[in-house]
C-alpha cells in the first residue's frame, strides 16, 4: 500500500492539495500565492496606500523539494522525490474602484520544474515540467479602525485554467474568504490575515484554513526594511478528510524607491500538510501608482526614523506620524491625563474630562456634569442650565439642593399648570439638575394641601395625590426617569405647597469622560 503526498510550498495564503491513491494528478501545488499588489508584504495583507489607484507586482518563487511521494509498501517507508527544484513566476495587478475597495487578478506560471519520474508498483508518477497555473481573482475592502490601525476583508476565487498534469491545477473552482488587521507605528508596520475555505469540512481535497502575519521595521530614514513573515494552517488532503498541518517562515529585507518596492525573502517550512517546502526564496518587484510620498531622500536627517525629515519634524527625536498641524507633524500621540483625548486636542491635558466641540474646553473637567467646565463654572459643584444672559454661568437660579430638599424660587402653585409660566421654568431647572445627578435615585414629588375644619380629608388627600402626579408627569416629560419619581399627597395645617425631596441616593461614582 502507498500514499503519495506533496509539498510544493504553498504556505497559508495558497490553496494546495495532495494526490490520493485514486487520482494521482488532480491536485494543485502552486507555490505561494502573493498578497494583493497594494500590500507591502509578500503573502500577508498589510497596510496599503488607500490613495493609490493602481498597483502591480511580479514575484519569483524558488522552492526546494516542492513535490515528493511518501510511500509505504513491501519495501517499507520511503520518501521519493518527484520534483527537486521549482521556479514559479507570479504576476499580480490591482485597481481601486473607490479608496476602500480594490479588485485584483493574479496568474502563476511554472518556469522550471526539475525532477524524476517515480514508479510505485504498477503506477508511474510523472515529474512535471513547465506549465501555467490557475487564474486568481479577488475583491479586497480596506477600512480604518483608528489613526494607526486598519482592517481588511475580502474574497478570492481560483479559476481552473492551469495544467492539472503538472500539478498546477485540480480542474476545480475554489473560493476563500479573508479578514485581517494591519497597522503602522513608525518605524514599524505589521499585518495579520486569516483565510478560510467554505468547504473546509467537505470531502474536497485541498481546502484550507489558516493565518499569516508579517512585520518589518525601517532601519534608517531612506534605508531598507528588515522583517519576518510566517504562516500556518491545516489543509485537507484526501477524501477521508485527513488534515495536515503546515508552517512556513521567511526573513525579509525590502527597499522602497519612490513608487517602486523590492523585497527578498528566504526561509523554510515544516509540517505534514502538502504545500510545505524544505527551503524557499522569494523575490518581489512591485509598483504602486499615485501612493504616498517617498521617504526622505538619501542624506536627509531623520533621527527618530519615522519617515519625516528632521527639517519638517516638530518632534525630531520622538517617532510620530503625519499631522495637518505643523506644530504636531511628526510627533507621537500623547494623552497625559488618560481621558482618551490626545494632548494636542485636549484643552486641559493634565485633567480628565469629556470630549467637546469647543477645542478650548474639550477634555476639561466638569464636576457637576452640567456641561459647563469647572474653569468657567461659577458654581462648579451645583449643576445648572446655561442662561442666555451669561450671568453667573453654571449657577442654579430657581432650584438649589440643600441637604435632601430642593429650595424652589418662586414656589410653584400646587394648583397651577406645571408646563406654563414661572412653574414651568422652575421644574425645567429641577429636571436638569436631576439629569445631571443620576446618583439621586429616588425623588418624592409631594403636594401638601391645607385641611380645614369640616372638610372631607379623604377627598382632599386624593386631590393632593392627583396634583402630585401632574407635577411628576411634567418632570418625566422633561427627561427624568419615571422610576426615580414617587408622587406623594399630604395634608397639613399649613398653606398649600409643592415640595421636591430626595428620598434615596447612592455615592456618586467617578464618571468616565
Amino acid at each position: 500500500m502507498f500514499r503519495p503526498t506533496a509539498s510544493l510550498a504553498v504556505a497559508i495564503l495558497l490553496a494546495a492539495s495532495s494526490a490520493s491513491a485514486q487520482d494521482s494528478t488532480r491536485f494543485r501545488l502552486h507555490a505561494v500565492h502573493p498578497a494583493s499588489a497594494h500590500s507591502p508584504f509578500l503573502v500577508t495583507e498589510g497596510p496599503a496606500q488607500t490613495k493609490a489607484p493602481f498597483a502591480a507586482s511580479a514575484v519569483v518563487d524558488y522552492a526546494f523539494h516542492p513535490l515528493r511521494l511518501d510511500v509505504q509498501d513491501d519495501v517499507g517507508q520511503r520518501t521519493l522525490p518527484l520534483v527537486d527544484h521549482a521556479v514559479l513566476l507570479h504576476t499580480t495587478v490591482a485597481a481601486r474602484v473607490i479608496p476602500e475597495l480594490a479588485f485584483d487578478a493574479s496568474w502563476s506560471v511554472a518556469a522550471l520544474q526539475i525532477g524524476e519520474d517515480q514508479t510505485v508498483g504498477s503506477r508511474t508518477f510523472r515529474a512535471p515540467g513547465s506549465a501555467v497555473g490557475d487564474l486568481r481573482f479577488g475583491a479586497i475592502h480596506r477600512g480604518a479602525l483608528s489613526g494607526s490601525l486598519g482592517y481588511v476583508a475580502g474574497v478570492r476565487a481560483w479559476v481552473p485554467t492551469g495544467d492539472a498534469e503538472s500539478y498546477l491545477s485540480d480542474d476545480r473552482f475554489r473560493f476563500e474568504a479573508l479578514a485581517g488587521v494591519s497597522g503602522v507605528f513608525a518605524p514599524v508596520r505589521f499585518g495579520c490575515t486569516v483565510v478560510g475555505s467554505p468547504l473546509i469540512g467537505s470531502k474536497e481535497a485541498g481546502e484550507r484554513v489558516g493565518a499569516a502575519c508579517a512585520a518589518d521595521v525601517r532601519v534608517s530614514a531612506s534605508g531598507p526594511r528588515v522583517g519576518a513573515e510566517l504562516w500556518g494552517g491545516v489543509v485537507s488532503h484526501d477524501p477521508d478528510l485527513e488534515m495536515g498541518s503546515l508552517f512556513e517562515y521567511l526573513g525579509t529585507v525590502g527597499q522602497d524607491a519612490g513608487p517602486m518596492r523590492f523585497v527578498l525573502g528566504v526561509g523554510r517550512g515544516a509540517g505534514s500538510a502538502p504545500g510545505t517546502s524544505a527551503f524557499r526564496a522569494i523575490g518581489l518587484v512591485g509598483f504602486v501608482a499615485g501612493g504616498e510620498a517617498s521617504p526622505p531622500s538619501a542624506g536627509a536627517s531623520d533621527r527618530d526614523l519615522d519617515g519625516i525629515a528632521d527639517a519638517n519634524d516638530a518632534c525630531p527625536d520622538d517617532a510620530g506620524s503625519e499631522a495637518p498641524d505643523p506644530a504636531r507633524h511628526g510627533c507621537p500621540s500623547k494623552d497625559t491625563d488618560g481621558d482618551g483625548i490626545e494632548d494636542q486636542e485636549d484643552g486641559c491635558p493634565t485633567e480628565r474630562g469629556a470630549r467637546r466641540d469647543d477645542p478650548s474646553t474639550s477634555g476639561c473637567p466638569d464636576r457637576d456634569n452640567d456641561r459647563i467646565v469647572d474653569g468657567l463654572d461659577a458654581c462648579a459643584d451645583e449643576p445648572a442650565p446655561t442662561y442666555e444672559d451669561g450671568q453667573r454661568p453654571g449657577c442654579p437660579r430657581h432650584a438649589r439642593l440643600e441637604g435632601n430638599r430642593f429650595v424652589l424660587t418662586p414656589s410653584p402653585d400646587p394648583f397651577g399648570s406645571p408646563d406654563r409660566g414661572a412653574d414651568a421654568v422652575v421644574l425645567k431647572e429641577v429636571a436638569f439638575i436631576l439629569r445631571a445627578m443620576p446618583h439621586l435615585t429616588k425623588i418624592a414629588v409631594e403636594v401638601r394641601l391645607r385641611t380645614r375644619e369640616g372638610e372631607d380629608e379623604s377627598q382632599l388627600a386624593d386631590l393632593a395625590v392627583e396634583r402630585a402626579h401632574v407635577f411628576a408627569r411634567q418632570l418625566v416629560d422633561l427627561g427624568v426617569e419615571i422610576s426615580r419619581i414617587e408622587p406623594v399627597g399630604a395634608l397639613s395645617k399649613e398653606d398649600p405647597a409643592l415640595r421636591i425631596l430626595v428620598v434615596d441616593r447612592v455615592d456618586p461614582k467617578r464618571r468616565k469622560p
